[in-house]
C-alpha cells in the first residue's frame, strides 16, 4: 500500500526550499558530503513501454524499484506503435509516441523504441539494462543544471503551479505538466505478444499538458485537477530536452499496490 501524501502548502514548499539551499550551503563547507546528500530537487525518469512489448515488463518492474529511490520522479508513458499486433494498449496516446521521437536526435538514438528510460531529458538506456540506467543516473547527478524553485498546491478541483524567477541562460524552457495515475496499476493483457498476462505498471501518465514557456520570470498557471491523480511539472530546455526543474505533488485519498 502507497503512503497518502498530505497536501503541500506554499509555506511548506517554501520551507522545503530554503532547508534545501541550507543544506547546499553546508555541503560547500563539509567536502566529505556526496552529491546525493545535496540534490535540491527528483531527477525525472520517463519509462516508454507498450503492453504490445514482450520486454517491457521487466523494464516496468524496474521502475517502480527506482522510484523507492530518493531525489527520484518515476513516470510511465504508454506508446501506441505496438498496437498493430492485436492489443490496443489502454494507457497509450499518441503524444507521448511524439514526445518520445522529439528525444531521438537530441540523445543521439536512430529511432524510437521500447523500453525505453530517459533520464532527465538528457540521457537514456534501455529499461532492461539496469547498469547502464545506473551509469545515467550517475552522470546526469554529476551535471544537473540549476534551475527554478517550483510550489504546487492543490485545492479543490485545480492545481496551482508557481515558477519561480531564475536565471536562464539560451531559449526559453518548455513548461510540460504531467497527470499520472500513482502507484501501481494493472491490466488484463489479452492479445498480441503479452497475451494472457497481467502486467504491472507504475506511475502511468494520463495526461499531458504544455502550460507555456519559461524565459527567467515567475510565472503561475491554475490548471484542472482532481484529487485522483498525481501531478508532476517539468520545466525543459528547447535547445537539449534536458530538465532544469521539476516538482510533483500526490493529494489521492489512497492508492493500492498489490
Amino acid at each position: 500500500i502507497s503512503t497518502m501524501l498530505p497536501r503541500l502548502s506554499f509555506s511548506l514548499i517554501a520551507a522545503a526550499a530554503t532547508a534545501s539551499a541550507a543544506l547546499a550551503q553546508s555541503a560547500d563547507e563539509a567536502t566529505a558530503e556526496t552529491p546525493e546528500q545535496v540534490q535540491a530537487r527528483p531527477i525525472v525518469v520517463e519509462l516508454f513501454t507498450s503492453q504490445g512489448c514482450m520486454n517491457c515488463p521487466r523494464a516496468n518492474a524496474h521502475l517502480r524499484e527506482l522510484s523507492q529511490r530518493d531525489g527520484l520522479l518515476a513516470l510511465s508513458l504508454s506508446v501506441d506503435y505496438w498496437d498493430y499486433r492485436g492489443w490496443m494498449d489502454t494507457y497509450a496516446q499518441p503524444a507521448f509516441a511524439d514526445r518520445q521521437r522529439d528525444y531521438v536526435s537530441v540523445l543521439d538514438n536512430r529511432r524510437i523504441y521500447t523500453p525505453q528510460m530517459v533520464i532527465d531529458g538528457a540521457h537514456n538506456a534501455s529499461g532492461t539494462h539496469p547498469e547502464d540506467i545506473d551509469e545515467a543516473l550517475s552522470a546526469r547527478l554529476a551535471a544537473m543544471p540549476s534551475g527554478p524553485d517550483i510550489a504546487l498546491e492543490q485545492a479543490e478541483d485545480a492545481l496551482r503551479i508557481q515558477i519561480a524567477e531564475a536565471e536562464l541562460s539560451g531559449a526559453p524552457a518548455d513548461i510540460w505538466l504531467f497527470g499520472y495515475a500513482p502507484g501501481t496499476s494493472v491490466v488484463d493483457v489479452q492479445a498480441g505478444a503479452n497475451r494472457g498476462r497481467e502486467l504491472e505498471h507504475f506511475n502511468v501518465v494520463l495526461e499531458m499538458t504544455h502550460l507555456g514557456e519559461w524565459s527567467g520570470e515567475a510565472v503561475i498557471f491554475e490548471h484542472p485537477a482532481t484529487d485522483e491523480r498525481a501531478y508532476a511539472v517539468l520545466v525543459q530546455s528547447f535547445a537539449e530536452h534536458g530538465v532544469i526543474a521539476a516538482a510533483s505533488i500526490d493529494n489521492t485519498a489512497a492508492h493500492l499496490a498489490p
